[in-house]
């Protein structure tokens, strides 16, 4: 799923507009989606996202689909918690369902709703700005914005090595299965384990080379790169701001609604 992402980040047309536009489309509605309406409008604001990240950023479908699916997973694990009361309900109110000291109120569901909502918008938001800039976009984005260049420098090298340490976990899987070492489930853990240990190991060895290559080009603090400044697009500038300007006109509209 990393690979395909990163594979979309850098094959996406959006790649060319600069990172600080993509961030103030992705950090203004995030903060316009806590102001618009639950239902719909964090509909709305998911169903634009998804419209602009695969007419616009051509973002293939079932890679929008899959980027989504594992974060709403844990969402949709909280909202459960959250309409699953316990304890008695309140004065007033009658439950749809109840088992003992559990139950299930209206007021439980319209609040597990709202927050299942605002986190699909804004999982989209932030999904939206992964599959459309690079890693090396983002840390050169961080740095220009301040952000201590050590930890860049270690995000930058987390990521490289994550790569790394797949392809590795990838190789001896494969010469496992060869051996059938995940036929049955005894053989299955043992492979397994094995296979945690190798890439550990290996995570342990390359971390080692990396520090001494570094030591020996004279590292200190700051690994130096090529950066490349992207200019603004007014286009896309004034394509946001019509886009935030719709959402504050919704969530204006929706709070005189319901006020």
């Amino acid at each position: 799923m990393a690979f395909s992402i990163d594979a979309a980040a850098w094959g996406s047309p959006w790649r060319r507009i600069a990172v600080a536009d993509k961030a103030l489309l992705v950090t203004g509605t995030l903060v316009l989606d806590l102001l618009v309406p639950a239902w719909p409008g964090t509909l709305l604001v998911a169903a634009g996202l998804t419209i602009a990240a695969i007419a616009s950023a051509r973002v293939d479908w079932r890679l929008w689909l899959a980027a989504l699916a594992l974060p709403l997973t844990f969402v949709l694990t909280g909202v459960l918690s959250i309409a699953l009361q316990v304890g008695p309900p309140a004065p007033g109110s009658t439950p749809w369902w109840s088992w003992g000291p559990l139950a299930v109120t209206a007021e439980s569901v319209a609040r597990a709703g709202t927050v299942l909502g605002r986190s699909l918008a804004g999982t989209c938001a932030v999904v939206l700005l992964a599959v459309s800039t690079p890693m090396v976009d983002l840390v050169d984005a961080g740095r220009r914005l301040g952000v201590p260049a050590p930890a860049m420098d270690i995000a930058a090298l987390m990521y490289r090595l994550l790569f790394v340490l797949w392809e590795s976990a990838v190789t001896i899987r494969s010469a496992q299965a060869a051996r059938l070492g995940y036929v049955g489930l005894r053989r299955s853990v043992r492979s397994f384990g094995s296979l945690a240990a190798g890439v550990l190991v290996s995570a342990w060895d390359r971390s080692r080379r990396l520090e001494q290559g570094l030591s020996g080009r004279g590292y200190t603090d700051d690994l130096r790169t090529l950066r490349h400044v992207r200019p603004h697009s007014p286009v896309f500038l004034a394509a946001t701001g019509a886009w935030l300007l719709a959402l504050a006109a919704i969530g204006t509209y929706g709070s005189g609604v319901l006020g």
